[in-house]
């Protein structure tokens, strides 16, 4: 959940209580209506009995960007490291079951109290019609490829989700 990097928050506590204090004042951004970060603003506004204003907008880049010009106060985004890692802005919580290694000093939400966690969830995607020989052979690919590789391919695709790629 990325906020500027002069925000008043510096916790998630601190951003939910100024959001209890002036219900519908706090106005969050995403990269889209019905996606993982819609769900995440919707529960943890459920949990910590809180209203905000929600902008969904095209993409992770139009949400940070809006953060950044002040049109929002923070984010529920994915590949914000690069800002993080320039010191733009400042993350007060991540999605995740527990911290993450690329981003070992960000609380999760459940250390703040709110039990939110999502998985990123990466597909392997053939186009309609493709013949069953070919999905099967992808798929045991695929299979191979993690049963080899699997803690490379999951670190690559945790930079890939926070935008840290080098």
């Amino acid at each position: 959940m990325p906020v500027k990097k002069d925000a008043p928050w510096k916790t998630l506590q601190d951003l939910i209580a100024e959001a209890k204090a002036s219900p519908g004042k706090i106005t969050v951004s995403s990269y889209g209506k019905l996606t993982a970060a819609d769900f995440v603003i919707e529960m943890l506004g459920k949990q910590a009995g809180i209203q905000w204003n929600h902008v969904p907008y095209k993409s992770t880049p139009e949400a940070i960007t809006a953060v950044l010009g002040g049109h929002a106060q923070a984010a529920f985004t994915t590949g914000a490291g690069g800002l993080l890692d320039s010191g733009s802005i400042r993350i007060l919580a991540a999605a995740a079951d527990r911290r993450l290694e690329s981003l070992p000093n960000i609380p999760t939400f459940k250390e703040a109290g709110y039990p939110i966690s999502l998985a990123a969830a990466y597909t392997f995607c053939v186009p309609k019609g493709t013949p069953q020989e070919v999905v099967a052979e992808l798929s045991r690919a695929q299979k191979l490829a993690f049963e080899k590789y699997g803690k490379q391919i999951r670190e690559g695709m945790e930079k890939v989700r926070f935008g840290r790629i080098s």
